[in-house]
């Protein structure tokens, strides 16, 4: 799950050696809301297929929920709303990479 909040607890607690369990119930209690926002989106696509679907749950974050709650002209949504979210995590993953590589390459080469 693509969640700030989620990821600042597990990398805090896991900082402080907590067990495992704890962060894993932490983080899903965290983004129960997940869950609520999911089932919210879902029913404007009522007529997208499942398959679909389930693939477009991987990019549900706060901001489309937000766009797709207060947009009064939005009453049935299509996969290329939600598809946007998609790319975004895509080149918010590449970002994440290309920072690790970069970051591993000062540590061995220049410190």
């Amino acid at each position: 799950m693509y969640t700030g909040a989620g990821q600042m607890a597990a990398v805090t607690m896991l900082a402080q050696n907590t067990a495992y369990i704890m962060i894993v119930f932490t983080v899903f209690i965290l983004n129960l809301r997940h869950i609520i926002m999911s089932t919210c989106i879902m029913e404007k696509m009522e007529k997208t297929s499942l398959p679909m679907r389930l693939l477009l749950s991987f990019g549900i974050t706060d901001e489309v929920f937000a766009m797709s709650m207060t947009d009064k002209k939005i009453n049935k949504l299509t996969p290329a709303f939600c598809r946007s979210s998609l790319v975004f995590i895509f080149f918010m993953e590449c970002r994440f990479c290309l920072r690790h590589i970069i970051f591993k390459y000062i540590a061995e080469h220049c410190i």
